[in-house]
């Protein structure tokens, strides 16, 4: 079956959708995006991801040319013209047209957003955890939801032969965040989170607020040897959730298991969901 894809003020099937090669976005890699998820067919915290997604458009002078209930109702129609229940959502914006491969017009940006079925992860994962492997990477621009996943896609062969799940980057013995995610911990009872070099994530925020009503949180510099030390671990994201980590490189994390404050964090996300 075809898909529908909403391009550049349009409606229209993927097929059809053209993009410049000549786009900024595929010349440079001058773009972002956001990626979210649906709960009962409702885009889960789109307010938060326009939000963002105006923060980083501000920061590469790319006017957003969507205001947010626009985007909302495309997202609904999408939905609606590609029979979906649940659905991964995906909006992209870079540039636009370039002229002699770095310069672009701030108001002729190449937006488009894409739905398709959700495919949510094993069960297996939530109940056992993952392993992480470290890795010496700073994402240029953390602060902002680049399309640029060249050290993450790149090296996908090293994480499929030591098993893992994301990589964990560690910058001058900084823990940051994993691949597709922010990292969390916990020293005994405090929960601890990077707060610099890092994006924000939608996900991570929603964690923090539902985790602030049961446990003492630290946003602050993890250092690598301290990450050695913790009882717990997890990483999050909008179509991850609340991934527990049982293992980074070598060292297992509450001896492989899935933690109990962990645990609790999952239930309480799930049912969180459910009223919003």
């Amino acid at each position: 079956m075809q898909n529908f894809c909403f391009f550049n003020g349009k409606i229209v099937k993927e097929d059809e959708a053209k993009i410049s090669l000549r786009d900024i976005g595929l010349l440079r890699g001058y773009g972002i995006f956001e990626s979210l998820k649906t709960y009962a067919g409702k885009p889960f915290l789109l307010k938060k991801h326009y939000e963002r997604l105006k923060k980083s458009a501000k920061e590469l002078n790319i006017n957003i040319p969507i205001s947010e209930r626009k985007l909302s109702n495309v997202i609904n129609q999408l939905i609606a013209k590609n029979h979906l229940n649940e659905a991964s959502i995906k909006i992209v914006l870079t540039g636009g047209v370039s002229s002699g491969g770095l310069k672009f017009n701030s108001n002729s940006p190449t937006f488009f957003v894409l739905t398709e079925k959700l495919h949510g992860l094993s069960n297996n994962i939530y109940n056992n955890g993952v392993k992480l492997i470290t890795q010496k990477f700073l994402r240029s621009l953390p602060e902002i939801k680049s399309t640029n996943y060249l050290e993450a896609i790149s090296k996908k062969q090293q994480l499929k032969k030591e098993g893992a799940f994301e990589f964990l980057f560690i910058n001058n013995d900084e823990v940051l965040e994993s691949s597709t995610g922010n990292f969390f911990m916990f020293l005994k009872n405090e929960l601890v989170t990077p707060r610099e070099n890092i994006l924000h994530g939608v996900t991570r925020d929603f964690v923090l607020k539902i985790a602030s009503k049961k446990f003492k949180i630290k946003e602050r510099k993890i250092s690598k040897k301290e990450l050695f030390l913790a009882n717990e671990c997890f990483i999050t994201g909008s179509h991850k959730e609340i991934v527990p980590v049982v293992q980074i490189d070598n060292k297992k994390i509450n001896d492989g298991k899935v933690g109990p404050k962990t645990k609790i964090l999952v239930k309480e996300f799930r049912q969180a969901v459910k009223t919003i």
